[in-house]
């Protein structure tokens, strides 16, 4: 140890009352801003599991033919949700049950430390969801995956070696562990960032110009931006948190329930696929007594269309048109078609058939 360290040439036990002083004085300062985040956050945290359960029950009562894919990052990413809450609860109770009163156990890494575990491990199946979407979205393009992906595993990466790290320090000197805290926060925000991008510029750039179509594309976009958008700005209040004050306790109330906006998110996403299907056909809530009532057209033109959407792939669509039927004027009216009509009917283009033969044989 140096010099410059007043633990040094005390005994553990020593070094361990100085620590609970140091840690009581600064605690009792502000109660506030020491103890209000690990409360408010295990609270964010649970009620967003409280939605999530709701979320998945309903998710259940509605799906029949998901696909394995979705399935299983839906079944890791809640599975991994849940484990993250019951351990915020464990964390609770050590800190402010079974060791209420002891200052020095806030300022330990040892239990929180494990959160930089946990997150990724609840992030990192929904990234993977919203990969592979935009992956579809923009038309199979190889290099959006290999971009997200690596992303993705960057802030895994970053992650796992703070874990690592960062047992060796208490949260006061969490400004030691930066390198590996920006990899993990900026990582975190740069994949959230482009999968959002990718996303809305693939269902934008789906626009068909039919009424229907862009209706159904405007919905898409508007639950793209409503999925993404808070955890996206909650990876950027992680970063701008970490930035200005690397020891605040604030950065733990984030992290408590950061993980949580993905998961809701994602079965959000699935959800809206069942309501989504039911507003198409049926033309939707949001649409004016005057659409409900209108065919489908192209740029407010009278060309009848219809379009069929697959919900599952936005730009995947099928387009079909009805073709007028020519009125016959009054004065040439059809007359019925007998079986003797019929008859000379087929014999007369018979004879207009061997005619162009002869025609064309010379």
């Amino acid at each position: 140890m140096s010099a410059s360290n007043p633990l040094a040439g005390l005994t553990p036990e020593q070094q361990a009352v100085a620590i609970e002083q140091g840690a009581k004085a600064l605690f009792e300062s502000d109660l506030g801003i020491y103890l209000g985040p690990w409360l408010l956050g295990f609270t964010f945290d649970f009620a967003l599991f409280g939605v999530m359960c709701h979320q998945l029950v309903h998710w259940l009562s509605l799906t029949s033919n998901e696909r394995p894919f979705t399935r299983i990052l839906l079944a890791w990413s809640v599975t991994a949700s849940a484990a993250s809450s019951f351990f915020a609860l464990a964390l609770i109770f050590h800190l402010f049950v079974y060791h209420f009163g002891t200052y020095s156990n806030f300022l330990t890494m040892q239990l929180v430390g494990w959160y930089t575990i946990l997150i990724p491990l609840v992030i990192l199946p929904a990234q993977l969801f919203y990969i592979e979407r935009a992956y579809r979205i923009n038309k199979n393009k190889i290099w959006i995956p290999i971009v997200g992906v690596a992303l993705a595993l960057g802030s895994v990466a970053g992650g796992i070696g703070g874990k690592i790290v960062v047992v060796r320090f208490s949260f006061a000197q969490l400004s030691g562990v930066r390198p590996y805290f920006w990899v993990w926060f900026g990582f975190t925000f740069a994949c959230d960032s482009f999968l959002t991008g990718m996303i809305l510029f693939g269902l934008w750039r789906s626009r068909t110009g039919w009424s229907q179509t862009d209706w159904l594309l405007n919905r898409l976009l508007r639950i793209s931006v409503e999925a993404q958008l808070p955890a996206t700005l909650l990876a950027l209040a992680l970063m701008i948190t970490y930035s200005v004050k690397p020891d605040s306790f604030v950065l733990v109330f984030w992290e408590m329930w950061h993980p949580k906006t993905y998961v809701c998110a994602l079965i959000a996403v699935l959800n809206a696929k069942f309501s989504l299907r039911a507003d198409f056909a049926s033309g939707g809530d949001d649409f004016s007594n005057s659409d409900k009532n209108a065919q489908n057209v192209y740029l407010h033109s009278e060309r009848l269309h219809q379009d069929t959407v697959d919900i599952r792939d936005p730009d995947r669509s099928t387009e079909s048109y009805e073709m007028p039927t020519l009125r016959i004027p009054l004065n040439r009216q059809q007359p019925p078609l007998t079986s003797d009509t019929q008859s000379d009917i087929v014999r007369g283009g018979e004879r207009e058939w061997d005619s162009d033969n002869v025609r064309e044989n010379g």
